[in-house]
């Protein structure tokens, strides 16, 4: 997360690749690193994900941490299905302003690229 090129993590909650979710949290909050919130990991795509996912997201919410959402869409049907995810966000208590991807300008100025795209 340290890496100047690092901007999002994502799948933290895989529970193929088992982490410390609150030193995870903690170093993202740090260093202004999103952790990712996708709607797969709420259905059968991952299998195992939807526990940690949300541990992620109240861990987010407790330390302020960055999100960005997602579909993380297995199927063209679900491509733009953000429903799940927004409803976990909502459930932890994650603020609006934490998730850099709500809207194309917070997008580009959480990637530092404002200048070079016009909107």
């Amino acid at each position: 997360m340290e890496h100047p090129r690092v901007h999002i993590i994502s799948h933290p909650g895989n529970p193929e690749f088992p982490i410390d979710y609150e030193a995870v949290v903690k170093q993202a909050v740090a260093t202004g690193t999103a952790l990712e919130i996708n709607s797969s990991s709420f259905t059968n795509a991952r299998c195992g994900s939807k526990p940690n996912c949300i541990a992620i997201a109240r861990l987010c919410a407790e330390h302020g941490a960055l999100i960005a959402i997602g579909s993380d869409a297995h199927i063209a049907q679900a491509v733009g299905d953000v429903a799940p995810a927004i409803e976990v966000v909502k459930q932890a208590g994650i603020s609006p302003d934490k998730v850099v991807n709500r809207t194309l300008a917070s997008t580009l100025a959480f990637l530092n690229i404002e200048g070079i795209i016009k909107l």
